[in-house]
């Protein structure tokens, strides 16, 4: 467990995250690489490294817990680590927070070395790199997302085989068209024309070619076409 954090733990907090998020809430859980803070109405769970400041909350409004909150994890029989809720949340509804912009939504499909599998509606197989994470928040209703039934909504991760690293995976997607990031900024969409341990190689719409800092690459998928090919 965190000891600089831990004198916030059951009580109201302020938190500046990545992004940039301000949460307000009660910090009902704490591991030594991930918190959990009850905003009163959702259990939101921030890896350490994301978090910028945290404060006592003066302007928190929401349910006391008194300790006697139902957590979502409370199946982990030992203390939370941010690797040992990832695996918790595999094949539940969720909402994933890469970018700090925009959340994704749908489920952890597969948990490698340094990355996650992550399967959406909307992106289709998506990879993550963990330290990018920058929250998560487990959804109470057990239904598909966004109204689809299960028949249409099919929990499974890729064909593709899993490398145990994000740089494997992302040179074993060399040849093919790429989605970074959730394709936010069009120099982050092209063909993955090469990689190295530093660095990857795009050749965009226009035929011109970028060089990108693969540190700075937080996930990447397949268009959905490609992805069972």
């Amino acid at each position: 467990m965190n000891q600089h954090l831990l004198p916030f733990l059951g009580h109201p907090v302020d938190v500046e995250v990545t992004g940039p998020h301000l949460l307000t809430g009660m910090m009902v859980d704490l591991g030594p690489d991930i918190t959990v803070i009850y905003t009163g109405e959702q259990f939101v769970y921030l890896p350490l490294l994301h978090i910028h400041s945290i404060h006592h909350s003066k302007s928190y409004d929401g349910p006391d817990t008194d300790g006697n909150l139902a957590l979502p994890h409370e199946s982990l029989a030992d203390s939370i680590s941010f690797r040992k809720i990832l695996m918790h949340a595999k094949g539940q509804f969720i909402e994933m927070n890469v970018t700090g912009r925009d959340s994704i939504h749908g489920y952890v499909t597969a948990l490698m070395n340094d990355y996650v599998e992550f399967y959406s509606p909307v992106f289709g197989t998506v990879y993550i790199l963990m330290e990018h994470i920058k929250f998560i928040v487990p959804h109470a209703d057990k239904n598909a997302p966004y109204g689809l039934k299960s028949v249409q909504y099919p929990i499974h991760p890729s064909r593709i085989d899993l490398s145990r690293t994000f740089r494997q995976q992302l040179q074993k997607s060399v040849g093919n068209v790429v989605v970074m990031d959730l394709g936010h900024n069009p120099d982050k969409i092209g063909m993955l024309r090469a990689t190295d341990d530093h660095w990857a190689e795009l050749v965009r719409a226009d035929g011109t070619h970028i060089q990108l800092n693969i540190r700075h690459i937080k996930s990447f998928s397949l268009p959905q076409g490609l992805q069972n090919l």
